[in-house]
């Protein structure tokens, strides 16, 4: 995979939204594909816990593209309220905001196909974001902030 396939429809994005591009990193690539590997066996959508923001993706069959990955995590963005900076309720957004974090500078990613035949592909961005998760205990929204991230690290203009 080519790298310009991940950086180009994550910065389209970014720039929708007058966000600095994103950079790629080595390091988080090399991250994106360990992590990818250890997965190979079961294809499983399940996040590293590592210190780094993470999308994973999943497509039946190995014709996906990193492009598809990216039109997928972005189509959440129909379901993230800007002005509360939170997720519509029972609905998941979060993909799309490590996407649009704004202090996210840094991406690396790695496609696989796995012993299924099945595609995953992990993206992992640097420093992470938030989690926009609704909260079980208010009516609101719950924001839970990885390291050192403000609220107001998410940009509020309007699309």
């Amino acid at each position: 995979m080519s790298i310009q396939q991940y950086l180009i429809p994550h910065n389209i994005i970014r720039e929708e939204r007058r966000l600095p591009p994103l950079k790629w990193s080595k390091k988080l690539a090399k991250f994106a594909s360990w992590w990818a590997h250890k997965r190979q066996a079961d294809c499983a959508l399940i996040h590293s816990n590592s210190d780094y923001g993470e999308n994973l993706f999943w497509g039946s069959g190995k014709d996906w593209k990193p492009g598809d990955a990216v039109a997928a995590w972005a189509e959440e963005k129909d379901y993230y309220d800007h002005k509360k900076n939170a997720c519509t309720k029972n609905k998941d957004c979060l993909h799309y905001t490590q996407m649009i974090w704004k202090d996210s500078l840094k991406i690396g990613c790695a496609k696989v196909v796995c012993r299924s035949g099945d595609t995953l592909i992990a993206c992992n961005y640097d420093p992470h974001g938030v989690d926009v998760r609704p909260s079980s205990l208010t009516l609101g929204a719950q924001i839970i902030f990885y390291g050192i991230g403000r609220s107001d690290q998410l940009e509020d203009h309007t699309i």
